[in-house]
């Protein structure tokens, strides 16, 4: 499954020089794109218009002018931001298809760290229960992302430790247990993640309406039928 894990981060990380969807983002179109990155644009497409806007995986633009305010210690400009922002939500959707050869928009950048980890989640789960075949319940976690398959040993459900305030676990400490059957759940917040400029704390999570960040951002926690879903639903939520 680790073989598995790095190709799927080879083409969806955001992080990685190299990857299928930075390539994109730099040169604005890709040829012969893989059909997991086509899967996750698609994805952000139906989210966008599911929730009017609230989800959408147009920020990378965005994030990257916060990212080098940060390596600069110098605050972004509010109204650039927003104006950034509004022109990007406001165009048609990101790409244009021809095959398996996407074209970007004029100004967007792709970020769908709202949805990819779940997504790769759900195709993680599926080389398991192949290389698994005799399991009867697997749980997979990543980053408090959870997907179930199955039942546990000596139960129908699962037991999921949820914190008050900023991620999903499963330990004996947390403040509250949920028993849930074969789902995935996702959570997201702001609480304990953020970028810190000027000696300002930041929320991670950005508006897509204005491009500036969250101020006290709901915490959500979603549980859905697959992985994609919850972490994209929670990411909407919180905004």
């Amino acid at each position: 499954m680790s073989k598995e894990a790095a190709r799927l981060e080879s083409i969806l990380s955001t992080w990685q020089h190299n990857s299928s969807i930075t390539q994109l983002n730099r040169n604005g179109m890709l040829e012969q794109t893989p059909e997991e990155l086509v899967a996750v644009v698609e994805l952000c497409e139906q989210w966008h218009k599911n929730t009017k806007g609230m989800f959408s995986c147009r920020m990378g633009k965005l994030k990257q002018i916060r990212q080098q305010a940060q390596i600069k210690q110098i605050m972004p400009d509010r109204v650039e931001m927003w104006g950034t922002a509004r022109d990007i939500q406001n165009i048609a959707w990101s790409t244009k298809w021809q095959a398996q050869n996407v074209m970007l928009a004029e100004n967007v950048q792709l970020d769908p760290a709202g949805l990819a980890k779940g997504y790769v989640i759900d195709l993680l789960m599926l080389e398991l229960r192949l290389a698994l075949p005799e399991a009867t319940g697997i749980k997979l976690d990543i980053g408090g992302d959870m997907l179930f398959w199955g039942k546990p040993k000596n139960s129908d459900k699962w037991s999921v430790g949820l914190l008050n305030d900023d991620q999903t676990v499963t330990d004996t400490h947390a403040g509250l247990i949920i028993s849930v059957p074969a789902v995935a759940i996702a959570s997201s917040g702001h609480q304990h993640r953020y970028v810190e400029i000027e000696r300002r704390k930041f929320s991670h999570i950005l508006q897509p309406a204005d491009g500036w960040s969250m101020d006290n951002a709901s915490y959500a926690v979603v549980v859905a039928p697959d992985a994609a879903t919850a972490d994209a639903v929670a990411t909407a939520l919180s905004i």
